[in-house]
Formats: C-alpha cells, structure tokens, sequence
C-alpha cells in the first residue's frame, strides 16, 4: 500500500508538472473593414467577400440581378441577413422570398438555392451543424 501511495504521489507531482509547463495561448481578436477585404467573383454576378474565424465565417455577397447560386447543401448551419434588393430561393422544401431586413435560417445538410431578383446584398453567417 505504501508503495502505490508513493507511486500515486509521483504520479500526481508528474502531471502537476506538465500543466504547469504548459502554457495556454489566449487568442487574441482583430479588426477587419469589408473595404479592406478583396471581392471575389465566384460565379458570374457573384462577389464575395469573407472573414474567417476558427470554428465561424461572416460574409458579404453581392449579387447582380438575376444571378443564382447553385442548389447545395453542406455540413454547416448557415444564416443569411438581406441588408439590399430581394432574392428567392428555397430551404428544403419551402420556397421564399427575401426582401431587406430578412434573416433565413439552414440548417446543416438541408438542400437549398437562391436567386438574385435585383441587384442584392446579404450576409452570411456559417458555423458548426
């Protein structure tokens, strides 16, 4: 018994030791301007612009009338806010029409597909499913 108490100790100073050494790294924020943030053009009538962070994407789309992104789905929970302009397009089986001030809500995995009714702008957010 004295023998596992001692092993026990030395266990305990070990892993004391490591957690001590080991050093956690507080991440730090940043600033970003979508004016400083180069737009890419996706697909004709698409520009996008986007800030990464580690488990979250916000971005900007602008979109020409007429313009439609491809039917998709992905593993990420996804929202767009229509700040310009007003699109339509579907989640599921449901279809929608946009206009300023709308948030629409995809959830991970559901098919879904959008088009530009006049020139738009929204904003997306994607994080985990």
């Amino acid at each position: 018994m004295l023998r596992a108490l001692v092993t026990g100790g030395l266990l305990a100073t070990s892993i004391v030791s490591l957690v001590s050494i080991a050093q956690v790294v507080t991440p730090e924020g940043r600033l970003e301007s979508w004016d400083e943030i180069e737009a890419r053009n996706v697909r004709d009538g698409i520009h996008v612009r986007r800030v990464g962070g580690d488990t979250v994407s916000f971005t900007r789309i602008e979109l020409e009338a007429g313009a439609k992104t491809p039917d998709h789905n992905h593993a990420d929970e996804q929202f767009i806010y229509l700040e310009t302009g007003r699109a339509s397009g579907y989640v599921g089986t449901i279809e929608y029409i946009l206009e300023p001030g709308d948030i629409i809500v995809i959830p991970a995995w559901s098919p879904h597909g959008f088009e530009a009714l006049e020139d738009t702008v929204w904003y997306e957010i994607h994080g985990p499913g």
